[in-house]
Order: structure tokens, then C-alpha cells, then sequence
């Protein structure tokens, strides 16, 4: 429907949740759609023409966004200052609904720094089946967010910054002497940041399948991998400029 004719969506060749039409971008999940657009006339043209088409959509209007999928969205009350905080306020119950636990539990400082954790072959068998890695994976999340639970990330874009990408490996970081014939301790961790406008727009930190045998290589496949998604996000900001 967004690319019949008359209305003229153009969808994007880097990603197909993305549309340009006119002067307004949409994202669309599923059955949530956001538009962002250069002027509140161009926003409003485009609502008008699905309200009048032939299709006669039926939809709500939310207004200026201040949620869209989970993630809040709060702008600055300083008319100055051009910046907005996301943060996810419902992930926090969601993960303790999970796991089962309460959100006063005591934690550790600085988890980030603690080793990492390794199989216990002499241990006693589980006495519950669970997802343990996607539990582990939320208690770390928990860790942050429990403590800064109403904050998040604070953009404050500055046009005159470019893309930027920072990236970093750990070579062979998880090995345990311990437990040295296991292969899996030998696996490169990597993780970058891409910016734009002194933004952080896409992350990552992952533990790789591959084994590599000196830290230059890891260097390199990890700028590789960075490489693999700021190439793609470059030809997004060509299709936008046009």
C-alpha cells in the first residue's frame, strides 16, 4: 500500500522497514509505523492521503512520539538544546519477571570487570530447566539498569561530525587454564560502536565462533565485521541525502 501508485513510497534498498516519501521517512514494525518528517505539513499530507485513499485505513495517531517499541523517547525541555534521552523504563520488569527475581537484590560493583564465567564440569546437575544463556544475558542487563532505571542514552547531535566507528577485540580473553582443552575458550570477542553526529547509532559486543592465532588478526576481523554494517549504513545516509 505504501508504494501504490499516487502515493509513491519509495523503499529503501538497504532496509526494507525503511520508506522515503517526499519529505518524510517511515518505519514500519510490523503493524507500528513511524514518521519522521522535515515539517509537520509533510506528516500531516501523508496521514491524509492513507485517511483518503482507497484504502481508507483505519489507524490511532499518537502524536509526537514519546514511545515506540519499548523504548521511551524524552526530548529537552530546553528549547535551546536539541537533544532527547532513550531509555527502556518496561525491560527492567520484564527481565525480573523472567528470572524470577526482585529488583532490590544487592549487586556487585563493577560486574564488567569480573572474569568470565566457565562451565562447571565437577558441579552438581540443574534441578531446573532454564535458559541460561538468555537469563545471563538479562542479569547483566539488570545489573545496569536496576541502578539507573530512569535514565538512558542522551543524543545531542552535532552536524559537524561525520560516521565514526570504534572498534576492539579480545583475543582469546575467556581462556581458562582450568579447562584449556575446551575450544570454546579460545573464541574472539568483539565489539564496536558506530556514531553519527557524535551519535551512537548501531553497537555491538559478541563472542565469535572463529579461533584466531594472533591479536592482529582479531584487530582485523574485527574491523571487518564493524566494516560489514558501516557500509550498509552508508548507503542509508546516501539514500536520505537524495
Amino acid at each position: 500500500a505504501l508504494q501504490k501508485k499516487g502515493r509513491g513510497c519509495c523503499p529503501s534498498m538497504v532496509d526494507p522497514c525503511m520508506f522515503i516519501w517526499d519529505d518524510c521517512i517511515l518505519l514500519v514494525y510490523v503493524d507500528d509505523v513511524l514518521i519522521v518528517g522535515k515539517s509537520k505539513e509533510a506528516i500531516e499530507s501523508f496521514i491524509s492521503s492513507l485517511k483518503t485513499g482507497t484504502e481508507a485505513f483505519e489507524f490511532t495517531e499518537q502524536g509526537s512520539i514519546s514511545r515506540y517499541l519499548g523504548v521511551a523517547v524524552v526530548r529537552s525541555q530546553d528549547p535551546k538544546c536539541k537533544s532527547f534521552e532513550l531509555h527502556q523504563p518496561y525491560l527492567i520488569n520484564k527481565i525480573v519477571e523472567h528470572i524470577g527475581l526482585t529488583v532490590d537484590v544487592k549487586w556487585q560493583e563493577n560486574l564488567i570487570q569480573l572474569p568470565y564465567l566457565h562451565e562447571d564440569l565437577d558441579g552438581p546437575q540443574c534441578k531446573q530447566s532454564w535458559y541460561y544463556r538468555s537469563s545471563v544475558g538479562m542479569l547483566s542487563d539488570l545489573q545496569v539498569l536496576s541502578t539507573t532505571a530512569d535514565r538512558g542514552i542522551v543524543y545531542k547531535p552535532d552536524p559537524s561530525l561525520g560516521i565514526q566507528c570504534f572498534v576492539d577485540a579480545d583475543f582469546a580473553g575467556s581462556w581458562s587454564k582450568a579447562d584449556a582443552d575446551n575450544p570454546e575458550n579460545a573464541m574472539l570477542h568483539i565489539g564496536f560502536v558506530i556514531m553519527y553526529a557524535g551519535c551512537p547509532v548501531l553497537w555491538q559486543s559478541k563472542l565469535q565462533t572463529k579461533i584466531v592465532l594472533s591479536t592482529a588478526e582479531a584487530e582485523y576481523f574485527a574491523l571487518s565485521s564493524a566494516m560489514c554494517e558501516v557500509i550498509p549504513f552508508m548507503k542509508l545516509l546516501e539514500e536520505l541525502s537524495k
